[in-house]
Parts: structure tokens; C-alpha cells; sequence
């Protein structure tokens, strides 16, 4: 199983009812992870079964600010797929960041009234995560 740090949890059953940033942002200046970064892997974990939307854009972004803004990396997911139990993982990439980096979420359709979701990075193959 992967090591999850603590200080690397962008979203902790956060909850989705509109387009909006993860709960943490980090600043890769502070955190001292700057340098293996690039090692990690992101794992986005559904919490809790969404309904309403028509798909949900899951971005790991970046930005010279905590307001984030530039998407890495995007990954477009049904509704029919936001059940709870649902994750999927991605090798962090390994260009283009700034100095902060987060998680944005962005509704597409109607603003569901329920669905939660954990967003963090992993420092192994994250198979397996719970």
C-alpha cells in the first residue's frame, strides 16, 4: 500500500455541489516537496455517489497563486462513473508547474446535490489505496 502524507491531501470527503478548488492548495516552496514531486502519483477516490451533473472535469492545476487557473492534467468523468468506491490514479506530470498546485473541479451540467470526493498524492504505485 502507499505511503499517503498528510501534508499531500488536496480534498478529505470533500464535497461537490458546484465547480470549485480542492480544500488544500499547496505552496511547493513551503512544503518541501518541491524535489520529488515529480515522483508522486495523484489518486482521486469518489466518497460519495454524485447525482444531478452530467460529467465532472477533475483537474490537477497549477498557478502562480492559490487561485490555481492552469490544468496539468484532466481527467473527464461520467456521471454514470461518480459512484462511491470509484478511483482512479495518475502519474503527477512532469512539467509546467508553478508554485502552488491543487485540485480544480468543474460541473458540467447541473450542480449535483450530492457527491464527495479525496483527492491526494501518493508516493508509490497508488494500487490498492484506501
Amino acid at each position: 500500500m502507499a505511503y499517503i502524507d498528510g501534508e499531500l491531501v488536496f480534498s478529505n470527503d470533500q464535497a461537490i455541489t458546484a465547480s470549485a478548488d480542492s480544500t488544500n492548495v499547496y505552496d511547493l516552496l513551503g512544503a518541501g516537496y518541491a524535489d520529488a514531486i515529480d515522483e508522486m502519483w495523484c489518486v482521486v477516490q469518489v466518497t460519495e455517489t454524485f447525482d444531478s451533473l452530467t460529467s465532472l472535469d477533475i483537474k490537477f492545476s497549477t498557478g502562480a497563486a492559490t487561485t490555481l487557473g492552469t490544468a496539468l492534467h484532466t481527467t473527464n468523468v461520467l456521471l454514470a462513473t461518480l459512484a462511491s468506491g470509484y478511483e482512479f490514479y495518475f502519474r503527477v506530470p512532469l512539467v509546467g508547474k508553478l508554485r502552488y498546485i491543487g485540485m480544480e473541479y468543474a460541473v458540467n451540467g447541473t450542480n449535483p446535490s450530492v457527491g464527495k470526493l479525496n483527492a491526494f498524492l501518493a508516493t508509490e504505485w497508488p494500487h490498492g489505496v484506501k
